[in-house]
């Protein structure tokens, strides 16, 4: 199974319920990467995600107080989420997080690839990905930016806040579990 996933260089994902950045490109690789796949999350990322991604795509979403979406499959466990992606014979899953969705399929073992997109930097964040939990895997290589540039608020690449308006880096890496 796969997962997909932008942090920083500490593993930041999220603060209250939102990106810490806006990357255009790294949103449209994410929407390709997720195309025809069962996409995995919890309730927080379902809340942030735009529902017509979740509705175009098989969705199964973790939440134990349920939702109110018919478009998507809501489970309260793993046994459950498994059933689900099994309905679903020969498409692939991908885990998209948020932290403790990563937490539980990586400290199963059911996640054997992550697309990383590493920002460089440390934005501020209250949710984070287990980097810890992906230490010593392989490392492809897919993509490197050096040329990000912008502000949070008017979109396009992005601009780490602590540092100011410099040029950024990002690298998009393909982790495979050893």
């Amino acid at each position: 199974m796969d997962a997909v996933v932008a942090c920083d260089e500490k593993g930041g994902i999220a603060i209250r319920g939102k990106l810490p950045w806006h990357l255009p490109e790294d949103l449209k690789f994410f929407r390709d990467i997720t195309a025809d796949k069962v996409m995995i999350m919890g309730r927080k990322t379902y809340d942030a995600m735009p529902k017509r991604l979740c509705h175009e795509r098989t969705s199964i979403v973790f939440s134990r107080r349920g939702l109110n979406d018919d478009q998507v499959h809501v489970v309260d466990g793993m046994e459950a989420c498994l059933d689900v992606v099994g309905q679903y014979p020969g498409k692939e899953a991908c885990v998209i997080g948020g932290q403790d969705i990563f937490t539980l399929f990586l400290d199963q073992g059911l996640i054997d690839q992550v697309y990383l997109t590493r920002v460089k930097g440390v934005f501020p964040a209250d949710r984070f990905f287990p980097l810890e939990k992906v230490n010593g895997w392989n490392e492809i290589l897919l993509l490197q930016r050096e040329d990000f540039l912008t502000d949070l608020t008017h979109g396009g690449g992005f601009r780490c806040v602590s540092e100011g308006a410099e040029i950024q880096r990002s690298r998009r890496v393909k982790l495979q579990g050893v």
